[in-house]
């Protein structure tokens, strides 16, 4: 599927979800896209390795918008931590400039 397309399907789940009032945070690339990230990619997910549900996300995460819907995304902090915890290649490429964005906030 072309990236255009997955991208306006994703935005389409987001408002699927906040008009069914599920509760959900945005994860990984997205969530990094959200603070700065100059990619994007689309993972769903129960668990996160490092992070665990909804629950315990929950406290380390901010309220954004994407694709013209309010949501909640999981923290840089926390977000950084959570692709350390992954290991996987993509996650730690991101690591480098999930920091350097952390930096420049302060």
């Amino acid at each position: 599927m072309p990236p255009a397309r997955v991208a306006a399907d994703f935005g389409g789940l987001l408002r699927t979800l906040r008009a069914g009032d599920v509760d959900f945070i945005v994860v990984g690339g997205v969530a990094g896209a959200a603070h700065g990230l100059a990619r994007a990619t689309y993972d769903l997910l129960g668990e996160l390795t490092g992070g665990g549900g909804y629950e315990d996300l929950l406290s380390d995460s901010v309220e954004a918008e994407a694709y013209g819907v309010t949501c909640r995304f999981l923290g840089l902090e926390r977000l950084i931590a959570v692709k350390r915890a992954a290991g996987r290649p993509k996650d730690l490429e991101a690591i480098a400039e999930l920091e350097a964005l952390e930096e420049e906030r302060g």
